[in-house]
């Protein structure tokens, strides 16, 4: 890790594979995910760090525990907190699409039918 990003951690959320790599290099691990997932949290904590002192500073109520900070946050998310979340939703619609199975071809399939939705 160079000393900018030992200083602003957030530059290797916004930094390229390589330098990920890089980093999986000098640590001497063999995969990249526990760096992801390192990255994720300080970016989770990141955004729960705006979401209160937004919240804090507008007067509002703050949450007492987990489930209220996660609750409040998707009523109410920071610009960070709604790219974050969306990001893991497309994700997840990604994994989803690649485990389905193949369907069977069927009775229409086997004799040349088209089906229109």
């Amino acid at each position: 890790m160079t000393p900018a990003e030992a200083r602003n951690p957030l530059v290797l959320v916004k930094a390229s594979r390589a330098a990920k790599e890089r980093i999986v290099g000098q640590v001497g691990l063999s995969s990249d995910a526990p760096i992801k997932s390192v990255l994720m949290q300080f970016e989770w904590s990141l955004i729960q760090h705006e979401f209160l002192r937004r919240e804090r500073l507008a007067g509002r109520t703050l949450p007492r525990t987990q489930e209220e900070m996660e609750w409040m946050l998707r009523q109410r998310p920071t610009s960070r907190a709604f790219r974050m979340l969306r990001s893991e939703s497309m994700r997840m619609q990604g994994r989803m699409r690649a485990s389905k199975v193949a369907r069977p071809r069927g009775f229409a399939a086997e004799r040349g039918l088209r089906l229109v939705n």
